[in-house]
């Protein structure tokens, strides 16, 4: 994103978000627009923290479902089971 923002100073052209119009020739403009980028990049880290300590929890509690592989589903007493589908069950099943 910054090489981007270079290129667009270079070339006078404006960036345009919901919040604004900045000509990246303005100090100011180019310092808001770091200021906003690094808010995004702390936001994204607070939300990646929040959604692992929520699977940790899951976890804890022995509800943590994760994506089976294919050929294999969750049956009514979320036991792993081969998918009872016969041509998925008969893809995956080992060749004698």
């Amino acid at each position: 994103m910054a090489r981007l923002l270079e290129l667009a100073r270079f070339t006078d052209t404006l960036v345009i978000d919901t919040d604004g119009v900045y000509g990246l020739s303005d100090i100011n403009d180019r310092l808001l627009l770091g200021l906003k980028g690094q808010m995004g990049e702390a936001e994204l880290h607070w939300l990646t923290s929040r959604m692992n300590e929520a699977k940790r929890a899951a976890a804890a509690r022995g509800e943590l479902r994760l994506p089976l592989p294919v050929g294999f589903v969750y049956d009514e007493d979320q036991n792993v089971v081969i998918d009872p589908d016969e041509e998925i069950a008969t893809a995956i099943a080992p060749e004698a």
